[in-house]
């Protein structure tokens, strides 16, 4: 089998994803913006068997200093996202790990910690004996093939009652005004610190600014302007081929306890299905859970769900087992991925 590690400039990453589908998170445009703004170094693992091909894109990241032991060790994450893998058969991904076992590209990486897409994960999966298969959950999308009376019949009837109220109220909203993109930018951060989010989600003007230089035409802005002309809620989504992602959103305090996100994502799949798209993915909840509110919320817009999984690979235990030790963390049942990266 051919296997060799590659970067987005690479042709054959571009050549594959014009073949097959796939998301926005694949693509080398937003892998090589998450690595700047993640960090590590934008790559993918590509692999031809004669019949399949594989391509695994992930943020490389070398390991500190006092892990390393006179090697080049790294390991290897999903941008932030769903970039999972991309092939014509993701069931002989298992296939693929146990060669890349054996092969020199991936000697000196330590783990891999991948996130599947919720739509091309296969069922019943069985993984390879160097992976651990974690289900995370669900998550809620929104078909757009089928009519509109079968999303009313989806749509919880207080979501229904409180998009007409937003409605009365003089809400509406509005597409791809960038005028507006700073304020998604401040209502979004404002968002995130009322809920107390965690770091990691606040993110700043580069960041969003970043993103719209790299993927172009592919991310779209949503407004829900209150009848005084305010910004009440945004969001930003992304459009890659017929698959239209909730991204990022954010209310504003004034308008919180209207909830107009409500009356966003309604348009919004209004709006996709007029593009010719097939499938609005809202996403799923905190921590997976389909306890949390946020999941509770988007599954009122429709009774469509999808799986939300994670691999934590680890393709040459003993060189990963040394370098927990190195860190100081023996327990190799910790829920932690990559153990050593705990602290």
């Amino acid at each position: 089998m051919e296997i060799e590690l590659i970067t987005p400039q690479d042709g054959r990453w571009q050549d594959l994803l014009s073949r097959l589908e796939h998301d926005i998170y694949s693509s080398p445009e937003y892998v090589t913006f998450s690595a700047t703004h993640e960090g590590g170094i934008g790559n993918a693992i590509y692999g031809n068997d004669g019949t399949t091909q594989f391509l695994v894109p992930f943020l490389r990241r070398t390991l500190p200093d006092n892990l390393q032991q006179g090697d080049d060790l790294w390991d290897a994450i999903s941008p932030y996202g769903y970039s999972g893998i991309v092939s014509q058969c993701p069931e002989k991904f298992p296939a693929f790990l146990e060669a890349c076992q054996q092969h020199s590209c991936c000697q000196n990486m330590v783990s891999l910690f991948l996130r599947w897409h919720p739509f091309f994960t296969p069922d019943n999966y069985e993984p390879a004996t160097c992976e651990q298969f974690v289900n995370h959950g669900e998550t809620v999308f929104v078909d757009l093939e089928e009519s509109e009376e079968a999303w009313q019949k989806q749509t919880r009837s207080s979501l229904r009652r409180d998009i007409r109220r937003l409605v009365r109220e003089g809400y509406h909203v509005v597409m791809d005004q960038w005028e507006y993109y700073p304020e998604f930018v401040r209502i979004y951060n404002e968002t995130m610190t009322r809920l107390s989010a965690n770091e990691r989600y606040l993110f700043s003007e580069k960041y969003c600014a970043d993103l719209k230089e790299a993927v172009g035409n592919q991310l779209h802005l949503g407004c829900v302007l209150s009848s005084e002309g305010e910004v009440a809620a945004a969001a930003l989504f992304f459009e890659c081929g017929q698959i239209v992602q909730y991204h990022l959103s954010g209310v504003a305090g004034e308008h919180f306890k209207l909830s107009p996100t409500k009356l966003l994502l309604d348009h919004v799949r209004h709006w996709a299905k007029e593009r010719g798209c097939s499938r609005f993915h809202l996403g799923g909840g905190l921590g997976g859970s389909t306890e949390s509110p946020l999941f509770k919320f988007k599954s009122g817009f429709s009774s469509h769900r999808a799986t939300f999984a994670t691999s934590r690979i680890v393709l040459h235990r003993s060189l990963y087992q040394e370098v927990a030790e190195r860190a100081g963390q023996f327990d190799q049942d910790d829920d932690f991925f990559p153990v050593y990266r705990k602290t």
